[in-house]
């Protein structure tokens, strides 16, 4: 749906539920809650449902770093939002000859980061490289990769910011999530905005909704 044909059905809603009037810039906020809110539930379970991986297929990307150890996430395109995983090239001698490999980077905390240092067997290589997210001296976001050796590319497939709704100055404009996710993020922000006028037959219809659809 573009954001305008959103907006029409949240207000559609509204009207069946009989609420107060929201102005459309108040209704676009709450369609960009509830798409912000739904992309964080996709996101979370990802790994382990293909459904969820469906629903974000339009919203994953990549980004190849090369270089470097230490990338700031800023470095990243402007619509970076969560790394889904990292790989890595590196330059492998056996037998006298060099063979380039892919190697999967794997996140890990900073307290595991410490233990996994004191213990010879689990220090990270190039063969088996982790990395962790902190913020800089500077403000910055940073992933750091911990290997033997420099990379010497990174690739990284993240998820992007869905497109901020915006239905008056760009109402031609179209959601990127599946159609089903669409019509789950119009129930959500119905809810939303049900449940700020205090309407609660309203906002317990909508969450009724909401609930067999997730």
């Amino acid at each position: 749906m573009t954001f305008e044909e959103l907006r029409k059905y949240v207000e559609q809603l509204l009207d069946q539920s009989q609420t107060a009037y929201f102005y459309p810039k108040e209704i676009d906020r709450a369609l960009n809650d509830a798409q912000t809110e739904r992309v964080n539930i996709l996101y979370s379970d990802v790994e382990v449902v293909q459904k969820r991986r469906d629903g974000l297929r339009q919203l994953t990307k990549k980004a190849i770093i090369t270089g470097t150890s230490t990338i700031p996430l800023q470095s990243l395109p402007s619509e970076y939002m969560f790394a889904l995983s990292v790989i890595g090239d590196w330059d492998f001698v056996c037998n006298g000859k060099t063979t380039r490999r892919s190697v999967a980077i794997k996140p890990v905390r900073h307290d595991i980061l410490g233990m996994i240092y004191n213990d010879p067997f689990n220090t990270p290589t190039n063969q088996f490289p982790v990395y962790v997210d902190y913020t800089n001296d500077l403000g910055e976001q940073v992933m750091e990769i911990k290997s033997d050796t420099v990379p010497i590319s990174v690739e990284i497939t993240y998820l992007k910011r869905p497109a901020k709704i915006d239905s008056e100055n760009t109402p031609n404009g179209v959601c990127e999530l599946p159609e089903e996710e669409q019509y789950n993020i119009i129930r959500r922000a119905v809810r939303i905005l049900t449940g700020q006028t205090g309407d609660m037959q309203g906002y317990n219809k909508q969450l009724s909704e909401v609930q067999l659809q997730e």
